[in-house]
């Protein structure tokens, strides 16, 4: 069957270095519930050792606002609990996974609903988790923020503007609330103080200003949405390759596989500038068409600079018309998807994705909060174009923003699903 045959909507391909991990242990990975999937393995004959698995669904499409599997599953142990058939604790997560047939990220993110509700007590690490099993017994929904920020008497005026917002936002978002500030000190909290205060203090999110070296672990470590006020991304960094390999070899490879497929026009946005003559050199060695030139990079989710967006990706999408993007980490694939959603671009049914990425371990879990770029002068208009990003996170319902660094268990068809 011909690559053109196929109905695609979009299509992702992880890439799979060589690894001490048998070929049993590359489990398929689907992209949406629901849809007509359709899974293949191709090979990448010039790297020896090199695997890749793709996943195409067909050209249906779904709605961006629809219930997450964590709120599903939420659901369906609330009824449990209120009719009885789960009483005292819950399983433990992996084998309540099991038992739902979903992943372990999924429970995980069920358990933070069932918590904000009164359902559950607050986990505590190494213990189970106790069911709040009468209705007199339930504490009252979580609502407060916990605002981690540098001592006030540090804070220019701007920023002390902008924590006077976020706190005044939040107390229209969840009118009974309250804010509670942890103030930055040479040593940050230990992860058991972090979930102490959490708890105590019936914390619904996080917002963390600036960068706050020395917390990257103990905000990946808490179930909780956490803000970055300031863009700051959570190490550690990627380096060009971890592979072995170059990533002038990797993209070799994929540009000529996708070109065995039929793609003629493969688009390969360029995410950072020591990548750039990686990529040039793979285009120049192959036999496709260069998507690119110049020296601009990709613009990444959120909106940093929207009218540089919309003509980034609408002179890629139309200009360029390419069959394939091939994207160099995960961030460029958000973008793609999450930037042409909040602007309202289409898509080309036909266009199939390529995410590299590394295998062990996946990293860029959420699209990033950036800063914006405001074009005014005053302190006003950047006070106010970054509250505008806040605004959009609580409506969306606190969605979980920020770098992560996840197992081989995250879920990569709710994350698809949630910036499709």
């Amino acid at each position: 069957m011909s690559f053109e045959s196929w109905r695609v909507l979009d299509g992702c391909v992880c890439v799979a270095p060589p690894c001490h991990h048998t070929r049993s242990d590359v489990r398929p990975i689907f992209l949406c519930a629901g849809s007509n999937v359709s899974v293949f393995i191709i090979g990448l004959p010039d790297l020896p050792g090199w695997g890749a698995l793709a996943l195409v669904f067909s050209n249906c499409i779904m709605p961006i606002k629809r219930q997450s599997t964590p709120r599903l599953v939420a659901d369906q142990l609330k009824s449990e609990i209120e009719h009885g058939s789960r009483t005292t604790f819950l399983p433990g997560q992996q084998k309540l996974a099991k038992e739902l047939g979903v992943s372990v990220p999924s429970v995980r993110g069920a358990i933070r609903f069932l918590v904000d509700e009164g359902y559950l007590e607050v986990p505590k690490k190494g213990q189970k988790i106790r069911i709040r099993s009468n209705q007199g017994d339930r504490i009252s929904p979580a609502s407060n923020l916990l605002l981690i920020s540098p001592k006030r008497e540090r804070l220019s005026e701007l920023s002390f503007e902008l924590l006077a917002g976020i706190e005044e936002r939040w107390r229209e978002h969840f009118p009974k609330s309250n804010v509670i500030s942890v103030q930055r000190t040479e040593r940050p909290m230990s992860h058991d103080e972090l979930a102490q205060e959490i708890s105590v203090n019936h914390v619904r999110g996080v917002v963390a200003f600036e960068a706050l070296e020395g917390w990257s672990e103990q905000l990946n470590q808490i179930d909780l949405p956490v803000y970055r006020l300031a863009g700051a991304p959570i190490a550690p960094k990627l380096g060009e390759s971890g592979w072995g390999v170059s990533i002038e070899q990797v993209i070799s490879s994929i540009l000529g596989h996708l070109h065995g497929l039929g793609h003629r026009r493969i688009l390969t946005p360029i995410l950072r500038p020591n990548l750039r003559e990686s990529i040039l050199g793979a285009y120049a060695a192959s036999a496709v068409g260069v998507a690119f030139d110049g020296e601009e990079m990709v613009p990444l989710f959120p909106l940093d600079d929207e009218p540089r967006f919309r003509a980034f990706w609408e002179r890629a999408l139309t200009r360029f018309q390419p069959t394939a993007v091939v994207c160099i980490y995960t961030p460029v694939l958000f973008s793609l998807y999450g930037f042409c959603q909040v602007a309202g671009l289409r898509i080309p049914s036909h266009l199939s994705a390529v995410t590299i990425e590394h295998h062990q371990l996946v990293r860029f879990l959420m699209p990033r909060i950036a800063a914006p770029i405001v074009r005014g002068e005053g302190i006003r208009d950047v006070v106010n174009a970054r509250l505008k990003l806040f605004d959009k996170w609580l409506k969306d319902g606190l969605q979980p923003q920020g770098y992560k660094l996840m197992g081989r268990e995250f879920d990569w068809g709710e994350s698809i699903r949630d910036i499709r």
